[in-house]
């Protein structure tokens, strides 16, 4: 895998401030605003429309859980918060 195609910086080798800066600035640049650090969801403001929340993908996430830690199931996308956020409240 390249720079800034790591949906979760936790699983890299090496993660210091630099290394996190720098593969969030890689992933704002392919228009990649959210990336999860472990179980901490980082978003990216873009200041642009990027059509990321049609129906489409608020259905696919509606039964996703970021279940470990490494693993997104899917990229990562603040939709996906919503349905363990509701199971926990």
């Amino acid at each position: 895998m390249g720079r800034g195609d790591v949906d979760d910086l936790v699983v890299l080798e090496d993660l210091d401030e630099r290394t996190l800066n720098d593969e969030l600035r890689t992933r704002y640049l392919k228009k990649r605003i959210y990336t999860y650090v472990g179980d901490i969801l980082v978003a990216v403001n873009p200041y642009e429309e990027l059509g990321l929340y049609g129906s489409d993908v608020a259905r696919i996430y509606r039964q996703v859980r970021h279940v470990h830690r490494g693993l997104a199931v899917r990229a990562p996308v603040d939709i996906g918060l919503i349905p363990p956020a509701y199971d926990a409240a």
